[in-house]
């Protein structure tokens, strides 16, 4: 199975950090074939300490301001492409939690199809029935975007297809696309 890199970045709400990890530890993918970073971006909220107490390998990353988004995925990004044997970086945001077969389902998806990142279905935490995200589209006339899907029921049969975008609260991405074009804006 291939590795993963998963790059959690922290805003501040340890109660979703620590939620988002329960799901992690709930994965069905073998726990040493990926690494969860942990981005703290500024809060300087979360301890080596308090962390370590998890069944997967996990890292720290710890930055003395609120750098945003960008700056912070691109830290844990640069941290785990130091291990050459990474293949795919999964970004996240510390509210996302994972369904048990999350990993295997986008790493299948990368390797099986002609792609070079994927995302899925995010539902709102308080309506777990109901779409926040399934896919983008931007309108090039108008210059809007949209989520498509949003607000409606959700249905694990939805095939979202071929999207304009992906939302970086999860978003699956080969190694070789941070090789080749370099991190976030």
């Amino acid at each position: 199975m291939s590795k993963i890199a998963i790059i959690v970045l922290h805003f501040g709400d340890k109660k979703n950090t620590f939620a988002c990890l329960e799901s992690i530890k709930k994965v069905d993918y073998p726990k040493n074939r990926f690494t969860v970073f942990i981005v703290d971006n500024g809060t300087g909220q979360l301890s080596s300490q308090e962390l370590k107490s998890r069944l997967f390998p996990l890292k720290l990353i710890k930055i003395s301001f609120n750098s945003g988004f960008s700056q912070g995925i691109n830290a844990g990004i640069k941290a785990s492409l130091k291990d050459r044997t990474v293949k795919y970086i999964f970004l996240l945001n510390n509210d996302v939690l994972l369904e048990h077969s999350a990993l295997k389902l986008l790493c299948n998806r990368l390797e099986n199809e002609n792609i070079d990142l994927a995302g899925g279905v995010i539902t709102y935490f308080a309506q777990p029935n109901k779409i926040w995200f399934a896919g983008g589209s931007l309108n090039q006339t108008f210059c809007f975007t949209q989520h498509k899907h949003m607000n409606k029921e959700y249905n694990p049969s939805l095939n979202i297809g071929k999207t304009d975008f992906i939302t970086g609260a999860a978003m699956f991405i080969k190694r070789e696309v941070f090789e080749k074009i370099g991190y976030f804006d």
